[in-house]
């Protein structure tokens, strides 16, 4: 058992994601909980049955600070969401809108994005055909789905929706307030849109 964090202030909201032995996961704090607390993404580690987990590593950027911040501020504060895996790189969306990518071997981050929006809630961002989509509150950011460094080819602009976007072959299918949209493919709209600000 992992325990979740300081006298239960801390939670995981977003399921776990399996990839090989290794589970990761995220926490957040709660809405009603004031205050400074650690709130990481873990690696957890178990054996060939699933059993006897161990913290691998932990992503927990130092530069951490929940008060005072306005919105675009590239500070990470935890996560509602799950995580995105690739081979090299596990992507975390922060609660305010923030985009981690950590090596996914040591939890190094690579780099962070904060975006002028919040978090789609329990949204996740999500990797597919080497992309990786990141729900904003009032959008849809499409990266390339890499360690190196933070590239959006586009985005989509959206009414407040929630949820995980659902990538397909021949589009994106979101689902916003009252409506089901499916949008063009991403590499149609490589060079438009308005990215985040990178760190």
């Amino acid at each position: 058992m992992i325990r979740s964090g300081t006298e239960e202030r801390n939670l995981y909201y977003g399921r776990p994601v399996v990839a090989g032995r290794t589970i990761f996961v995220g926490l957040c704090q709660k809405y009603e909980t004031h205050g400074q607390l650690p709130m990481p993404v873990f690696a957890v580690e178990t054996d060939a049955d699933g059993l006897n987990p161990s913290v691998r590593w932990t992503y927990d950027p130092d530069s951490v600070e929940l008060g005072g911040r306005g919105r675009g501020d590239a500070s990470f504060d935890g996560t509602q969401a799950s995580v995105a895996v690739t081979d090299d790189a596990v992507f975390t969306l922060g609660k305010l809108g923030v985009l981690g990518a950590a090596d996914r071997a040591t939890g190094a981050e690579r780099w962070r994005a904060g975006f002028f929006g919040y978090a789609a809630l329990y949204a996740s961002p999500v990797v597919h055909d080497d992309l990786l989509y990141v729900p904003i509150d009032d959008g849809l950011y499409v990266f390339e789905a890499t360690a190196e460094a933070p590239r959006c080819i586009g985005s989509y602009e959206l009414g407040i929706h929630y949820g995980t976007p659902l990538p397909t072959e021949d589009g994106v299918y979101v689902a916003e307030g009252n409506f089901m949209w499916k949008l063009k493919p991403p590499r149609a709209l490589a060079g438009g849109g308005t990215g985040p600000r990178g760190d």
